[in-house]
C-alpha cells in the first residue's frame, strides 16, 4: 500500500529519475513477492488480504488529494 505513495513522495523530494527507477523496480519486486505470499497461504488469506488492500486503496484515494493540495499552496 505504501508503494502507491512512492511516486508522490519521489516528486516532493525531487528524486532524480535514475534513482526513482531503481526505487520503483524494488517496489514492484516487493509487490510481486507480496502477491506470491498471499497466493501461497491459501484462499482465505487471499480473500482477506484483498479486502484489506482494496479498503486501503480506497482510503488512500480519498486522503491523498488533500496532501497534494497542501504542498501546492504551502
Amino acid at each position: 500500500l505504501s508503494m502507491a505513495a512512492l511516486v508522490i513522495i519521489q516528486k516532493v523530494a525531487n528524486v532524480p529519475p535514475s534513482k526513482a527507477k531503481v526505487a520503483n523496480f524494488v517496489a514492484f519486486v516487493g509487490a510481486m513477492y507480496s502477491f506470491y505470499a498471499l497466493y501461497s497461504s491459501g484462499e482465505e488469506a487471499m480473500l482477506y488480504g484483498s479486502i484489506v488492500t482494496f479498503l486501503g486503496w480506497t482510503l488512500y484515494g480519498l486522503v491523498s488529494p488533500r496532501f497534494e493540495l497542501k504542498n501546492k499552496h504551502g
